[in-house]
């Protein structure tokens, strides 16, 4: 099942892999994988991103009928995930409410949505999040209407790029951003990078209110996007959310033209040939032969790479080459002589010719906070 030569340092390890079929396969299969890998497993010390898979894997064995003394410890992590995502559809209706009276229009991409959407049970995908996508130019508006729902930015450091981490009394988290990431291409001029998004978008009952959701396809799309990226915390759940959604009515014709049109078509193509290698429901094998042969640009390759992680020896100005790729336009010579007027504006510089010295302080401040951590 291990796929060779895929960009990036997103993808599951071969454990997490075995994880992930016990997590999506038909129960027997399940169970069998489960008895296969368990000598080699150590549930205390599971690899970063891989205990958001134990409820699913917890259904699994059950519904294979397995006795295990494992299965009371599974079972606990399910309803502790049950009892928090029934809290947080509370939260994500609040969200909504101040979010409406203040006049913001707002989708609420993942976190406990995709929970309550696409999984048999909200308990099935532990989270402890809501996520909400709002234009760039109600950011502010947005950060002073969901503060009267009780969340807060503990101090600047809890932004990173587009998003926002807010947190409320309880330490839940929402997850606030004027778009998916940083390289995603504007299809429309003028637009927003989610524009698209907004043109499909549907209404979900949440605690007896209904909020903005993307629908099935465009929630394929954003879990792609979003996650299949060198992230800080990794995390394999992404994965279950992806193949999910797939058991939805996915317009397949629409995802290719959406990672076309916003510069994603290298990572939906690893994505969906991922996915196809995994129990559960797959892509159509005629899309993954199109997209396979599908017309790619040296531009897009280049920014699939910058944020896959593969960029060795360049990881620190990488995610910026990206951003800048995305938000730019014409021949490779102009884009690349105005990078430099691009980090200045980053940075909030006041002359170009500070982008190299501020530049290398960022790489010694990065340095010294690696050697501090040792």
């Amino acid at each position: 099942m291990r796929v060779r030569n895929l960009t990036g340092t997103f993808w599951p390890s071969a454990m997490q892999e075995r994880l992930l079929a016990v997590a999506l396969d038909d129960p027997q299969a399940a169970v069998a994988g489960w008895q296969q890998l368990r000598p080699d497993l150590r549930l205390d010390t599971l690899e970063p991103g891989s205990f958001e898979l134990l409820p699913l894997i917890y259904r699994s064995l059950t519904r294979g009928g397995l006795d295990d003394a494992d299965l009371r410890r599974l079972k606990g992590v399910y309803r502790r995930s049950w009892v928090t995502n029934n809290l947080l559809l509370e939260r994500t209706k609040q969200s909504s409410a101040v979010l409406t009276e203040a006049g913001i229009p707002a989708l609420f991409v993942e976190g406990v949505v995709i929970a309550s959407r696409f999984y048999p049970t909200p308990g099935l995908r532990p989270t402890s999040a809501i996520d909400v996508l709002v234009d760039e130019g109600d950011e502010m508006i947005a950060l002073e209407a969901l503060s009267e729902a009780g969340w807060r930015a503990h101090s600047e450091r809890a932004r990173r790029g587009s998003i926002r981490f807010l947190f409320d009394e309880s330490k839940k988290v929402c997850v606030l951003r004027t778009t998916l990431a940083i390289d995603v291409v504007r299809a429309t001029a003028g637009l927003s990078s989610h524009a698209l998004m907004w043109a499909t978008s549907e209404p979900h009952v949440v605690a007896d209110v209904d909020v903005r959701v993307p629908c099935a396809t465009e929630t394929l799309y954003a879990v792609c996007v979003m996650h299949a990226r060198k992230e800080i915390a990794p995390n394999v759940q992404w994965v279950a959310d992806a193949k999910m959604v797939l058991r939805a009515d996915i317009d397949w014709e629409r995802l290719s033209m959406l990672g076309q049109s916003t510069g994603q078509l290298p990572r939906l193509r690893d994505v969906l040939s991922y996915l196809g290698r995994l129990p559960g429901p797959k892509p159509p094998r005629e899309l993954g032969k199109r997209l396979a042969t599908a017309t790619v640009t040296r531009r897009q390759r280049l920014s699939y790479r910058c944020t896959a992680g593969s960029m060795r020896g360049a990881n620190n100005l990488a995610p910026l080459v990206a951003e800048h790729l995305a938000t730019s336009n014409g021949s490779a010579i102009g884009t690349t002589v105005r990078f430099p007027r691009f980090l200045r504006d980053r940075w909030n510089l006041a002359h170009t010719w500070q982008v190299p010295i501020a530049a290398g302080r960022r790489t010694v401040a990065r340095l010294v906070s690696r050697l501090q951590v040792i």
